[in-house]
C-alpha cells in the first residue's frame, strides 16, 4: 500500500509522543485565566443564559451514549439565542484571542487559512474524503450521531491517519507555500515504513506472520526508533501484537523519544493493548524523554480506563 502521512504519502503514522505531542497545557492555562473564569461565572449567574444553555444541551447526545432525535430548528434557535447574548459573544472572542496568543501553531494555521488558494484546496480534499468509502461512512455517522461519533473518530488514530492522508497536507502551512517549497518538502519527506512495521500499523496479521516466517527482524525499527509492537499496540491491532510477542519481540523497547509500546497504547487510548502488554510483563514505570510514564501520557489525554489499568 502507499506510505502513510502527508508529504509525498511516505511518512509514518501520526505517532509522536515526545516533544510535547500530548501537551494541552497552553489550552488549560487559557481556560484557567482569571478573566475568562470571571466572564464564565458572570454568565452562569444570568437566568436567561442558563435557560438558553439548557435548551442547547437538550439537543446533544445523552450520557447513555444514544443519540436523541435532534430537531434542527430547535437546535439552531438555541445556538442563535446563545450568540445573541453579548456577554457570551465577548467571552468567546476573548477566549479565541487568548488561545491564538498562547499557541503559535494556531497562529500559523490561521495565517495559512488566509492564503488565496486555501479554500480551493480544502474543497478538493473534502471531496476526496467523500470518495473514500470508509471515511464516507464515518462522515455519515457524524451527520446522524453528532458529537459522539466525532469524538470516537478523533480518538481513533487509524481513522485520523486515513483522514490526514486524504487531506494530503492541506492543513500544513508548507502545503500552501508554492511549487518551489513543495519540492523542498518532498526532499524532507520521511522514508516509508519497513514492511513489517507497515503490516503491524495496518493490522495485516497474515502478512506480518509471513514476513516473520521469511526472516524479518521482529525488533526492527524505523528512522525514529519505533517498533512493530509499538505500532500494533498504538493502533489496537492485538492479533498483530500477539504474533510479535510470540516471535519474541521486546516488550519494553523504546523509540528515539523514549516511548515504549505502553506509551503508545496509553497515548492513543487502547485499554485492551494495555492489558495485553501488562500480561506480558511490560514495565509501566519506564519514562520517556519528557519524563512521563505511560500512565502520565494517558493522564494528559484524559484516558480514564487506561489510567486505571496502569495504576
Amino acid at each position: 500500500m502507499a506510505g502513510r502521512g502527508s508529504a509525498g504519502g511516505n511518512s509514518a503514522p501520526p505517532f509522536d509522543l515526545g516533544a510535547g505531542g500530548f501537551d494541552f497545557s497552553s489550552l488549560q492555562n487559557v481556560l484557567n485565566d482569571p478573566s475568562i473564569k470571571a466572564m464564565a461565572e458572570k454568565l452562569a449567574q444570568d437566568p436567561n443564559f442558563a435557560q438558553m444553555s439548557r435548551s442547547f444541551e437538550s439537543q446533544l447526545p445523552g450520557a447513555s451514549g444514544e443519540a436523541p432525535t435532534v430537531d434542527p430548528t430547535t437546535a439552531h434557535k438555541a445556538m442563535a439565542d446563545m450568540f445573541q447574548n453579548p456577554d457570551f459573544v465577548h467571552m468567546a472572542q476573548e477566549l479565541g484571542q487568548k488561545i491564538m496568543q498562547s499557541d503559535p501553531g494556531m497562529q500559523q494555521m490561521m495565517g495559512m487559512m488566509q492564503q488565496p488558494n486555501f479554500q480551493e484546496n480544502m474543497q478538493e480534499r473534502v471531496q476526496a474524503l467523500h470518495n473514500d468509502p470508509e471515511i464516507s461512512r464515518l462522515m455519515q455517522d457524524i451527520e446522524s450521531q453528532g458529537p459522539e461519533a466525532m469524538m470516537r473518530a478523533w480518538s481513533d488514530p487509524a481513522v485520523m491517519e486515513r483522514m490526514s492522508k486524504a487531506m494530503g497536507g492541506v492543513l500544513s502551512p508548507d502545503a500552501q507555500e508554492g511549487d518551489g517549497e513543495e519540492e523542498e518538502g518532498e526532499e524532507e519527506a520521511e522514508p516509508p515504513l519497513p514492511p513489517l512495521l507497515e503490516a503491524a500499523a495496518d493490522g495485516k496479521t497474515d502478512e506480518l506472520k509471513q514476513l516473520l516466517k521469511d526472516g524479518a527482524d521482529v525488533d526492527q525499527t524505523d528512522h525514529k526508533g519505533r517498533s512493530s509492537l509499538q505500532f500494533a499496540c498504538g493502533f489496537g491491532h492485538l492479533d498483530c501484537a500477539e504474533a510479535l510477542i510470540g516471535a519474541k519481540a521486546s516488550v519494553d523497547s523504546q523509540d528515539s523519544d523514549g516511548n515504549t509500546a505502553l506509551h503508545y497504547a496509553g497515548g492513543y487510548d487502547q485499554p485492551d493493548a494495555i492489558a495485553f502488554l501488562l500480561k506480558h510483563n511490560a514495565d509501566k514505570n519506564i519514562k520517556n524523554a519528557e519524563d512521563a510514564t505511560a500512565a502520565g501520557v494517558a493522564e494528559m489525554n484524559g484516558h480514564t480506563e487506561v489510567i486505571n489499568l496502569l495504576k
